[in-house]
Formats: structure tokens, sequence, C-alpha cells
């Protein structure tokens, strides 16, 4: 589903230099089409299901030659019915600097034999591909969506609180999604199983949209922590697994050197740069040696999907580039749940940025553009 927010400037230092970079941007060349984004991630906005039937539809940028060549494939292989490209002015409009969006739209289905026996691992893997795609990982952009075994669902507020959203396919697609990548990338990275990180911790669990998946694998210590106390209440009634609340601030209530791995999704996406470094000391203390962190953050793929007009686009991503650091915008969805209103606001990095200042703290094995849906990832290991 596409996220139309437009991303805000909120700072005066901010606003002056994008103007400015509008102006010379103006006066000096115009505006280029991109062959290819940095990362493209492509989206299921609706995944439909039947004893025998199983359709998806959503987007995906296209390839620069022969889109009809570009393949969609279930659990790896082609679906029966491929549609595609669709056209799409929309999406056009919202990537106006990618040459070809408005022929992303598709549609794919499959009927015959029971899908329920196709769950490979507990879930449908879905992938988009063709000949040239640019990827650092062959699962980078793929979707996972589970089966019928983990815990029951939030309800659509404590949803929206964790991802803006209350429609239930998407809070399943993500959340199973980041699990499964997260399982494959440490393999990827030289990191081994998951099963050799057995005490895991997700800082910012919020209503389980990832717990759910890492605190059913057997074997697993897995705690979770969040500073929205009544997601972490519904966490500790409904999901396997440690939950507790913590500061808005630290320290947390946890002992030093007492997880092998930790992920944050959407956590220092939304700091000031202050809490922002204190919190990166605590993960720094709460990390056993050699533990592996994964912290997502919102780089130059945020700002890619961010449906921005090109000018603005460019200025603004200049202006991430040239700071590193950027608060964009107040954030509202869990002010009434924390104890100060105004502590969540809107941040981006820039990849260099991440690797110096996150580099204090811990070993930067790698960062990697889009990975976490629009968000980019870095990958991160105690020293």
């Amino acid at each position: 589903m596409i996220d139309t927010t437009r991303l805000k400037i909120l700072t005066g230092t901010v606003q002056r230099r994008i103007r400015a970079t509008l102006r010379r941007r103006a006066a000096t060349r115009p505006q280029r089409l991109e062959t290819y984004l940095e990362a493209e991630p492509w989206t299921i906005d609706v995944l439909a299901m039947g004893p025998e039937h199983l359709e998806i539809s959503g987007w995906a940028l296209p390839p620069a030659q022969d889109p009809e060549k570009a393949r969609f494939l279930w659990n790896g292989r082609r679906f029966a019915v491929q549609t595609y490209p669709i056209n799409r002015p929309d999406l056009g409009a919202f990537f106006p600097q990618r040459a070809g969006s408005a022929l992303s739209g598709f549609y794919c289905s499959q009927s015959g034999g029971s899908i329920d026996d196709c769950f490979d691992d507990g879930c449908l893997h879905f992938r988009f591909e063709f000949d040239g795609q640019r990827l650092r990982y062959p699962f980078q952009h793929d979707w996972f969506y589970p089966d019928r075994r983990y815990p029951a669902l939030p309800d659509p507020e404590r949803m929206f609180r964790v991802m803006g959203a209350t429609d239930t396919t998407q809070f399943l697609l993500g959340g199973c999604t980041d699990f499964n990548k997260f399982e494959r990338l440490l393999v990827a990275v030289g990191a081994g199983e998951l099963a050799q990180r057995r005490r895991v911790l997700d800082w910012g669990v919020g209503c389980g949209r990832v717990a759910r998946y890492f605190s059913t694998v057997p074997g697993v210590e897995f705690s979770g922590v969040d500073i929205d106390a009544d997601n972490v209440d519904w966490c500790a009634r409904n999901l396997p697994g440690r939950y507790l609340k913590v500061p808005l601030r630290p320290p947390a209530p946890l002992d030093a050197a007492s997880f092998d791995l930790i992920y944050g999704i959407s956590v220092l996406t939304h700091l000031r740069e202050r809490d922002q470094r204190a919190w990166l000391a605590e993960l720094d203390r709460l990390a056993a040696p050699g533990a592996i962190i994964l912290l997502s953050f919102h780089g130059t793929t945020a700002g890619n999907y961010a449906g921005l007009p090109l000018p603005h686009l460019d200025a603004y991503l200049e202006a991430v580039a040239r700071d590193g650091f950027v608060m964009t915008s107040v954030n509202d969805q869990i002010r009434d749940f924390i104890d100060e209103p105004s502590y969540y606001v809107d941040v981006s990095h820039s990849d260099a940025y991440v690797r110096r200042v996150w580099g204090e703290y811990f070993d930067v094995i790698d960062t990697i553009p889009g990975m976490t849906a629009t968000h980019d990832l870095a990958v991160l290991r105690k020293r």
C-alpha cells in the first residue's frame, strides 16, 4: 500500500536549506529520470485465498526492458495467471523520478490443489524478479505470509500505533516478512543460524508485529520492550516471552550483556539525536559479546518512496546527504500512550552518518537499502 504521507520539514534551518537547494537546482539543471532507484521494494496491496485459490495484486516498479518478462513467484513457482504491467497513472505521479513507474500494476492468481498444503516452513513466499534486477541479497524485497499457527491478532487501534494502518493483511505480511528476512540475513552476513542467537530482544516491540514469530521459535529466550505500556501489556497477555515497559530514556530494566540478537524496527526513525545516542549506548550495554544488532532507518529509500515532487525530492535527499541527521516532522501516533507527547518525531539518516555515528558504538557489517519495506537496515555487531 502506498504511504501518501508527505515528508514534512520541521526546522527552520532545514527549510532554508531546502529552499536554497531548490533555487540552485532550478538555475543549473533539469531533473533526470532514473532507470532504477537504489532500492525498489514492491508491494502486495491485496492477498486473497480460498481452499484452492490464491491471488495477489499490487504494484512493482518495472524493468527498463521488456517488463512483460518480469516474473511473480509463489514458493519458487510462477503463478498460473500473471497480468503485468498494468497501467497505474497514480504511481507515475507518486514516482516522478523513476522511468516507467506508471506501468507498475500487477495481478496474479493460482487455482487448483490445496493452498493450505503450500505453507512451506509456516508461510507463503512471494518474489518479484527480472533479469538485471538490482539486489544486494536475493531475498531483499521478498514477502512472506504466515499460516494460521500464530497467536491472536491485536485490535486495529494497536495496529495503527505500530504501522500507521489497520489492515490485518499488511500487519501479517509485514511482520512475517521482517522475521523471515532477518533469519536469512543472519546466515547471509556470516552470523550463523537463528538458533545460535538464543537470547533475542525486540527493542520497540509494539503489539508484537514481528515478535509473534520470533517468540514462537523453539529454544529462543525472547524479550520485548517498548515505551507504550498498553501495547506491552497486550503482548504479555497474548504472546510467549517476557515483555517490559522501558522509560523514554535509558537505562532499561534489563541486565548487561544479556542478548545475542537485538532488533529495532522503526525506533531510531523517531528519536532526536541526543536520545538516539543514549539508546545506542544502552543497546551496547545490553548486547552480549559478538551480538548482532539490526536497526532500521529512514534513508534514501524512504525519501524515494515519500511521493515528493521531483524538485523537493532532490533537495530533500541532498539535505539528508549533507547533514546526515534530519528531523523531518512531528509524529503523533503514540502521543497519548507515552509520558512525554513531544518525544516521538520522524527523522532521517544518511548512510554515511549511520556508518560514522552508529559505528562509534558497534562494528558496522552492512547497511542495506529497502530491507525492511521502505526502511534501510543497519547490520551491526557488538565489539
